[in-house]
């Protein structure tokens, strides 16, 4: 998360939206802001292109969709040519397919529309700084390795990649039970037992405890749709 403190310089930031209100808003929240520095608007995919070229600004809040091209591919070519200009998309709903055209775009970050005035202004500090901003819907289902961010898949179809095995661990997981009485329940060693915890958390891509619970309860949820689907046929053997 940003900093409280206000930085020593001001931020400079584009906007760029073909939305009038929005901008209009948007711009008001910025002002009043003393350590943000508005150096221009633009409505098109031509006039982003053209102000970033003339005064190139910290950071780029750009509309995930923009009369005249595509978006991402600005993002994508305004990073190339000015790598210290930050891009925040900004997006009418959450897209999966959105998000992940913005990552591969090398943007910082993504915020939906709707959201309090305060997390652009996290946004704009964040992301200056060198960090990562995204909505907290986005976040939730973010995970920032040594490549960069990566969105994850929902966390039905997450679930679906896992064994039935592994399932069956993460559903008694989710029931409070130790990995000594799970290998106990399952008939198998606690080694067992700690491989296969090494798998899910592999597979979800999660190595936060508090995020496997979660998905451990869901996979409670899940379970008996599984099984109703055969989910289950391979699991009442081995380890």
């Amino acid at each position: 998360m940003a900093s409280p403190t206000s930085p020593p310089e001001p931020i400079t930031v584009l906007l760029a939206d073909h939305q009038r209100a929005f901008r209009h808003t948007l711009a008001r929240t910025l002002e009043r802001c003393g350590w943000v520095a508005m150096v221009a608007q633009a409505r098109t995919f031509q006039e982003t292109l053209e102000s970033v070229r003339q005064t190139p600004p910290d950071v780029v809040l750009l509309a995930a969709q923009l009369p005249g091209g595509d978006p991402f591919h600005l993002a994508r070519n305004l990073r190339e040519s000015h790598p210290q200009t930050r891009i925040v998309i900004v997006g009418d709903r959450f897209r999966d397919c959105h998000v992940q055209r913005a990552l591969a775009a090398d943007a910082a970050g993504y915020l939906v529309k709707g959201g309090k005035p305060d997390a652009m202004l996290e946004a704009i500090r964040t992301v200056a700084a060198g960090q990562y901003f995204f909505s907290p819907e986005i976040w939730n289902r973010i995970v920032i390795d040594d490549r960069g961010p990566r969105l994850l898949p929902r966390p039905q179809a997450r679930l679906a990649a896992l064994t039935p095995r592994e399932r069956e661990v993460l559903r008694l997981l989710g029931s409070g039970l130790s990995k000594q009485e799970i290998a106990s329940q399952l008939s198998i060693r606690v080694q067992s037992v700690d491989r296969h915890l090494n798998q899910i958390t592999a597979k979800l891509g999660v190595h936060d405890r508090v995020e496997l619970a979660r998905l451990a309860l869901r996979a409670i949820r899940t379970n008996r749709t599984h099984r109703a689907n055969g989910a289950n046929g391979n699991g009442s053997a081995g380890e």
